[in-house]
């Protein structure tokens, strides 16, 4: 699940008092009690991270900066075959990176990069919200809103893989996302065009490519956690 999904009242807009409600709510503890299994709670795009690279073409790719655009996007990073998960489980935490004006309330990758700018600016032109959460889920959103959508999409993630970049040296960026594979290819096509043409002095820029796994990579990464967990003396293993 989201880390701090309390922080995000003006994103997601639900009443102030169900939010911060999750904020002192144990909710790997009230699983467990309730189901009498063990039960283990990860970040979702750093376990996203972990399906791509375990299930999908990550497996051949040693180092990269994965941005999986969810509900919220989020994501993860790869070095020498490795999913990096940081001292508290959300290293790749992507959404959080400043990619408009400092002061801004709005300025995070979260803000621009995320299903729920989508669906509410359809909402907002009172158009129907698709579901994308399943792989062959009909995409129909209206193409307008769709457009502009990518393009603001693709210039914050464009935005953020530069400066991912700049900071860990990857060669490459991998996006992927809880849509369809021709609205990923779109975007991926965008990132990739967009980071060609920007001022990369002082870093090789990122080869841009797409994610294989999408909608699942989550489930992927989560049910491979307690096999993990239980078998391996120092978790998960490295690949490629």
């Amino acid at each position: 699940m989201p880390h701090e999904i309390w922080n995000w009242l003006d994103i997601v807009g639900a009443p102030r008092d169900d939010m911060t409600a999750w904020q002192g709510f144990d909710l790997t503890a009230e699983i467990a009690a309730r189901t009498g299994l063990p039960v283990r709670s990860g970040n979702d795009a750093t376990l996203a991270c972990y399906g791509e690279q375990l299930f999908g073409t990550g497996t051949e790719k040693g180092n990269y900066a994965y941005f999986y655009v969810g509900a919220f996007v989020g994501g993860g990073i790869v070095l020498n075959g490795r999913v990096e998960a940081g001292t508290s489980g959300n290293a790749g935490a992507f959404g959080s990176i400043i990619v408009g004006e400092p002061e801004a309330r709005d300025n995070q990758l979260i803000h621009a990069a995320s299903l729920v700018a989508l669906e509410a600016a359809l909402r907002a032109r009172g158009l129907r919200v698709p579901s994308p959460r399943r792989p062959d889920a009909e995409w129909a959103a209206d193409p307008g809103v769709l457009d502009d959508w990518l393009r603001r999409t693709a210039r914050a993630l464009t935005m953020a893989a530069i400066s991912v970049t700049a900071v860990l040296d990857v060669p490459r960026v991998v996006i992927d996302g809880g849509f369809p594979g021709h609205v990923r290819d779109r975007l991926v096509g965008l990132v990739a065009k967009a980071t060609g043409e920007a001022d990369t002095r002082g870093i090789r820029p990122p080869e841009v490519v797409a994610g294989t796994v999408g909608p699942i990579a989550g489930a992927l990464g989560s049910g491979y956690m307690p096999i993990a967990a239980a078998y391996l003396i120092d978790g998960y293993p490295a690949t490629g």
